[in-house]
């Protein structure tokens, strides 16, 4: 990876239109949640044809990551990155002007397979501009912005939808999709040429690397312990531990809360500590929330307010090492970076589904089952950072 000369101004211009495009690929899939209870009446569908609105733009996704990092080697980044966005937004455009289930359905698949880009590119271009500890701190900016747009955008697709109809999140995000893509192709110059290097084997060679399998599984076994917790804890909270949607809210402003700090303290304490050192920290503080929520249910839980401070460790053990672990994910893939990223994203995406499958049978039976199932995920990756070979300096 050559780094070419970046003023900070110029790095200050150029995150935030990467982020930019990352929120708006997460928005494809959040803010039109709030929406699909409408959808079966104004399609004239069914509430379960209405789920795969969301199941057709993940299944893009997965397939756009694939595309867009085998693409990189090919084409400019940067040319791929303003015509995917410029893509996505006349996609999401006709997805609000759909007049059936099937064809929202299919306009939602295309529209996740461009949504992928810039999640595949954005690593590629913050190597290029930053040395390590930077582009660290870079990665953990852009974790902090994804942690909060999804907890944000279902609240502003519900308002959209209740003043302007579920057409209206479409249009939304479309309009802004295409501007941000205008303004992109008028000034490529903003963002570093890259190439990545594509090296033989293609995605089966970073398959059988171990040090890349070491970085990336760690870091989505990681995440998907998380995600067991958070798909399961509105049931349990309510059902189980006789609480409150807004012990919910708590525990997730809470949680997003300390992942964010955390997350742009991780660049600093990885100069001081270590890499290594640091990944192994913030992996045992997230092992240690885990294991208190499953002791604290152990001992018979009680008021639900009591799951927001483990929940709290937890987010803090993930924000001090997702961002050092993405970063030597795509370090690990030796310049292939948008392969990297992308496989990283796809196995991510595979660990998720997998805890949320495994939560899905349990979630009525109380915390317990949940929060055991959540630690296994989190020691399991633990396993994996030992076994496998990390990347020498």
């Amino acid at each position: 990876m050559q780094r070419v000369p970046y003023s900070a101004v110029r790095r200050i211009a150029t995150l935030p239109l990467i982020a930019a495009g990352m929120i708006l690929g997460i928005c494809g899939i959040d803010l039109i949640l709030p929406a699909l209870p409408d959808l079966p009446a104004a399609l004239g569908s069914t509430p379960a044809a209405a789920q795969l609105v969301v199941a057709a733009y993940v299944a893009g996704t997965a397939i756009g990551l694939i595309s867009f990092g085998e693409l990189a080697s090919k084409v400019d980044p940067r040319r791929l990155l303003s015509g995917s966005l410029a893509l996505f937004g006349i996609v999401t455009l006709l997805a609000g002007q759909s007049q059936s289930m099937e064809w929202l359905i299919g306009m939602r698949f295309v529209q996740g397979m461009v949504s992928a880009a810039p999640a595949v590119f954005a690593p590629g271009f913050i190597r290029a501009m930053y040395e390590d500890h930077q582009a660290i701190r870079a990665i953990g900016f852009l974790g902090s912005i994804n942690s909060i747009a999804p907890a944000l955008a279902p609240i502003i697709g519900g308002w959209l939808s209740l003043q302007f109809g579920w057409r209206s999140s479409f249009w939304v995000t479309g309009a802004l999709a295409i501007a941000l893509a205008l303004g992109l192709s008028v000034s490529l110059q903003v963002l570093p040429r890259i190439r990545s290097k594509h090296h033989a084997g293609g995605y089966g060679a970073l398959l059988v690397n171990p040090t890349f399998i070491r970085y990336c599984l760690g870091h989505a076994l990681s995440l998907a312990g998380i995600v067991a917790v958070v798909f399961g804890a509105p049931v349990v909270i309510i059902g189980s531990l006789g609480g409150e949607m807004k012990h919910f809210m708590y525990m997730q402003i809470c949680g997003v809360s300390s992942f964010v700090v955390a997350a742009n303290f991780a660049s600093t304490l990885a100069i001081r500590f270590g890499v290594e050192r640091m990944l192994y920290i913030g992996s045992g503080i997230l092992v240690a929330g885990l294991v208190a929520l499953l002791v604290w249910a152990l001992a018979g839980a009680g008021d639900a307010i009591w799951i927001v401070p483990p929940w709290a460790v937890v987010n803090i053990g993930f924000g001090l090492r997702a961002p050092t672990g993405f970063f030597c994910a795509v370090k690990a893939a030796q310049g292939d970076d948008a392969r990297g990223a992308a496989l990283v994203m796809l196995i991510f995406l595979g660990t998720t589904s997998a805890a949320t499958a495994a939560i899905a049978p349990i979630i009525t039976l109380g915390l317990v089952p949940v929060a055991a199932t959540a630690t296994a995920f989190a020691l399991l990756a633990l396993a994996v950072m030992a076994a496998l070979p990390a990347l020498k300096d």
